[in-house]
């Protein structure tokens, strides 16, 4: 049996939704709606004499898959049947539910699920679908009516939701995020049923020109990434985004956060999906020894020294009711600073320690980036890294036998040539 908010928060996201898309879940609209949504859309593009039509923008759209029809003043406008209705009683619903998540998203804890659900869907309506709204009685809206701008404004806010997450404590932070990674997952394992469904691409026989069989992959390659955009569209953007503005505590979720990450990476259907978990990994990191968890040295240690006896005295006098702190106390304070950047520089070692278990996937193209990860992490911010050179090291000793293993072996050639970028 849900629990009151869960069943409360349902309720309102199914009056938030088209009534197509209540009882639909994610994959099925992206089945379904494929032919629709191969492209951004630029909001409020199509203006017709009565009302504002949000279509997909053609430069980067197939919209010649959308069925248009010409109104009394020449202006092109397409069929009742291939727009999606937005009722105003929608838009006065999803302005409910954004602001229960901006003011109360301390407490969703479990709800944020099904809040996300509803979220993910809309995100689908606003940027890859072409909608219009309509009133009560189903009639459009006129262009100039505020609504269009009310609904700008509300997918502006869903957008911010994400950052907004810095205010959350530690517990509620750890929801969101667990929410995410199950939206994302659900996405993931709906595309896999999908391409099951489909069949696998049969090869190439010999007797196909080699033109024919240059069409055959780039349609593949194409459809590949016309997918992948569909499934990080929303939940997994937002997971990567969502880590990235709390980078500061990446030590309190790290764990649960990775364990969805290494998901993406070891996607066995899609190289291109696991190339961009790998991207999402090292671009966290970079930012992760850039800012809080590397031992930096730009500054003198009697600077960084004064700057700690400051921060203890100023918390030490915080913590006093009489607003005066003993040596003792500030004592006591300084060395709670030192041990808390001590834990966040020890935390280099989870932080790297992924590269060694993924560069003994199965998959080449996942061992080659993360060799070409661990060089750029060396690059950048080599000079960051303490605590955790030992697993770097421990992966480049890996690396220097892997040359004379694969380098005969046929197709091998690119692993082979970043193994020797890195090993010298």
């Amino acid at each position: 049996m849900p629990k009151p908010l869960e069943a409360y928060l349902r309720s309102m996201s199914q009056h938030s939704l088209p009534i197509t898309f209540i009882s639909m879940s994610f994959s099925d609209m992206l089945t379904k709606y494929s032919s629709l949504s191969n492209g951004n859309v630029d909001l409020m593009t199509q203006t017709t004499s009565s009302s504002l039509v949000h279509v997909p923008n053609p430069q980067h759209a197939c919209t010649q898959r959308l069925t248009y029809t010409q109104t009394e003043n020449g202006s092109s406008m397409m069929k009742d049947d291939s727009v999606i209705q937005l009722s105003v009683k929608n838009v006065c619903t999803i302005h409910a539910l954004v602001n229960i998540s901006h003011g109360l998203g301390g407490v969703l804890d479990g709800a944020w699920t099904v809040v996300l659900e509803t979220f993910e869907k809309l995100d689908f309506i606003f940027h890859k679908l072409p909608w219009r709204l309509v009133n009560d009685k189903q009639e459009p809206i006129s262009a100039d009516s505020h609504w269009n701008d009310e609904v700008k404004m509300l997918d502006a806010r869903l957008q911010q939701l994400f950052e907004s997450s810095v205010y959350l404590d530690d517990q509620a932070l750890n929801a969101l995020l667990v929410a995410l990674g199950h939206l994302s997952s659900s996405s993931l394992a709906g595309l896999a049923t999908t391409m099951n469904d489909s069949g696998p691409v049969s090869p190439p026989t010999q007797v196909q020109s080699s033109q024919s069989t240059e069409s055959t992959s780039l349609h593949n390659t194409l459809e590949m990434k016309e997918t992948l955009e569909k499934v990080k569209s929303f939940a997994l953007r937002k997971f990567v985004e969502t880590m990235e503005v709390n980078i500061y505590r990446l030590d309190t979720f790290w764990t649960d956060a990775y364990g969805h990450l290494h998901l993406v990476i070891n996607n066995k259907y899609h190289p291109q999906l696991r190339k961009f978990g790998m991207s999402c990994l090292l671009q966290i990191q970079l930012k992760a020894l850039t800012s809080v968890y590397g031992a930096h040295r730009d500054n003198a240690n009697d600077e960084s020294a004064d700057e700690i006896a400051k921060q203890a005295q100023n918390m030490a006098i915080s913590n006093n009711a009489n607003l005066q702190a003993t040596k003792k106390e500030i004592k006591q304070q300084t060395v709670v600073l030192i041990m808390n950047s001590l834990e966040k520089i020890e935390f280099q070692k989870t932080l790297l320690s992924p590269y060694t278990k993924l560069f003994a996937s199965k998959y080449d193209d996942t061992r080659e980036q993360v060799i070409k990860s661990v060089s750029e992490l060396l690059e950048q911010c080599g000079q960051y890294i303490t605590v955790g050179w030992p697993t770097i090291v421990e992966l480049l000793h890996c690396v220097v036998f892997i040359p004379f293993q694969k380098k005969k072996k046929k197709g091998r050639g690119t692993f082979f040539k970043t193994c020797m970028l890195v090993t010298g």
